[in-house]
């Protein structure tokens, strides 16, 4: 049985990648490369940032994708770029032990 061949879904004319992550991770994840290794920033803080409403940063927010852009840290949610993160998670370690 001949195999039937598979429709290129396309979106605003371009190919629509069931693949990438959503158009607000990453937009979030543009964003947060911008900062310098040293800076980390609330979500409050990015959300005034992007001139987002603290619902889409919600619902982008457990995303796999932006899991290297957040850390918790004294019940408090932490955004910056992957090494900004890194830093904070190692320093987080230190304290801990």
């Amino acid at each position: 049985m001949p195999s039937a061949k598979k429709a290129q879904l396309k979106v605003d004319g371009k190919p629509l990648d069931l693949h990438s992550p959503p158009p607000m991770v990453c937009r979030i994840m543009a964003f947060l490369a911008t900062l310098p290794d040293n800076e980390v920033m609330t979500s409050q803080k990015l959300l005034t940032s992007l001139g987002v409403s603290i619902a889409s940063i919600e619902k982008a927010s457990p995303h796999r994708s932006l899991n290297t852009y957040k850390a918790k840290h004294a019940g408090r949610l932490y955004w910056g770029n992957p090494r900004a993160i890194a830093e904070l998670r190692r320093q987080q370690k230190e304290t801990e032990e």
